[in-house]
């Protein structure tokens, strides 16, 4: 070997060497992604407290609670978690690496809300806790099994309840209004049926029988209403004792969809302005819905005729 290529290898060592201690030493802040997984890859989400554990696992493209109850997740709510959650920044700086710090944070295995996130087959991605601020504005943050902590940019707590009410969809019944063809109503002693026809829809309770205008407040009240059913509460356990109450419902509605589905709501008053909510014969789940709610069915004859 020449004496010039002892040289340049001596000068490349020395330049290796600066820049690996210029990194090493580099102090620059900058904002990174604190998840830094491909959401895309995300099939299972577990978030876990001392108290509670909740899993949301990814089938077909839709998402669904698998623990403590199954059932369907809020596409707004899982929609949420991506884009909030997962997407949040923070500086690449810790605000602490010291392990004395994790209590005054809240991010021992205690205090700190723990987020697992898989990928296919089980493969975990990442494995993340989350503590607790008194600032509206930021989370601290730390990788499980490391000590360095993280203030992310935006506070999350909310985000990340382990309630798995908060995770559940709220839409129990959504159909296609245009794609009605029935509708049966009855409540105390009143009982009556709309039908649509190519120009108009048509109203009969066995005494009387005429064609409905489009733009009747009533009809469009009941259709919105029927577009989407929402509920506020849901009901688990004491299924028994509210099917009785089931048994002599304040509402029944009955509805038949030109792809000859059926759709049957039941409702009974449970306490106060509270109502229990039946559909389709279900007994597993049911729902608490409120007054106002039956008001928008419970028509009179009148009501179709303006």
């Amino acid at each position: 070997m020449s004496k010039r290529h002892k040289i340049y290898i001596a000068v490349l060592a020395v330049v290796v060497i600066l820049f690996l201690i210029t990194k090493l030493n580099d102090k620059t802040e900058r904002k990174i992604s604190f998840f830094n997984v491909d959401s895309t890859k995300i099939e299972r989400i577990e978030i876990t407290t001392i108290e509670d554990t909740l899993r949301l696992v990814k089938r077909d493209d839709t998402w669904f609670i698998e623990y403590p109850i199954e059932y369907p997740a809020s596409p707004n709510k899982i929609e949420r978690f991506f884009e909030k959650v997962l997407s949040i920044k923070t500086s690449n700086l810790p605000i602490s690496e010291q392990e004395s710090s994790f209590e005054t944070y809240k991010l021992t295995d205690s205090l700190a809300t723990t987020i697992k996130l898989y990928g296919k087959d089980n493969k975990l991605l990442d494995v993340s806790m989350i503590g607790k601020s008194s600032s509206y504005s930021n989370t601290p943050a730390r990788k499980q099994g490391k000590n360095k902590i993280y203030r992310l940019e935006e506070n999350i707590a909310y985000d990340i309840k382990t309630e798995s009410s908060n995770w559940r969809k709220r839409e129990v019944l959504e159909l296609d209004k245009e794609q009605i063809a029935k509708i049966s109503i009855l409540y105390e002693e009143i009982g009556y049926e709309l039908f649509a026809t190519d120009t108009l829809w048509q109203y009969e309770d066995g005494e009387n029988s005429f064609s409905i205008q489009h733009n009747n407040p009533a009809l469009k009240t009941i259709l919105n209403s029927l577009a989407k059913v929402n509920v506020s509460k849901f009901i688990d356990e004491d299924i028994e004792n509210y099917l009785i109450k089931l048994q002599q419902p304040d509402l029944e509605i009955g509805i038949n969809m030109y792809d000859d589905n059926k759709y049957f709501l039941r409702a009974a008053l449970d306490d106060g302005s509270k109502y229990v909510l039946q559909v389709n014969n279900e007994t597993e789940h049911l729902y608490t819905i409120y007054e106002n709610w039956l008001k928008k069915f419970q028509k009179k004859v009148e009501d179709f005729e303006k």
